[in-house]
């Protein structure tokens, strides 16, 4: 009994790391009706920039000009190390989220609000750029 409640404990303790991988978010807005690729682009230029020998993940691993999402690293999964984005973004409203992972291991914040911050201050993503939320 001592041990399936050992069990249990560590299967909840190991899901609690996922709720505690560094992030943040942020939003922008560009003109109504600017194209998916002009935005997926200019976040796609603006992280080359940022390769500057950091934890950047700048491999994109699902692009849906569709949908209007853009992620690098495996976005989706837990406990990757490195810099990685999730982009959202509607052409219809020029309404754009940006979420950013930064894990190091074990979890160690990466710097996931600077991240963002860098690129929300890119010029190309408008001047409703910069509103961050860790």
């Amino acid at each position: 009994m001592k041990l399936k409640l050992s069990l249990v404990s560590g299967v909840f303790l190991l899901a609690g790391c996922v709720l505690l991988e560094p992030a943040a978010h942020g939003t922008f807005d560009v003109p109504a009706g600017t194209p998916v690729s002009t935005v997926f682009a200019c976040v796609e230029n603006t992280l080359r920039a940022q390769q500057d020998g950091g934890p950047w993940n700048n491999v994109v691993t699902r692009r849906d000009a569709v949908a209007g999402v853009l992620e690098t690293g495996d976005f989706a999964r837990a406990n990757i190390i490195g810099v990685r984005i999730r982009l959202e973004y509607q052409a219809a409203t020029g309404h754009g989220t940006l979420r950013v992972k930064a894990s190091g291991p074990y979890f160690a914040d990466l710097g996931a609000v600077q991240a963002l911050q860098r690129l929300l201050a890119a010029p190309c993503l408008g001047p409703g750029a910069g509103r961050a939320r860790g």
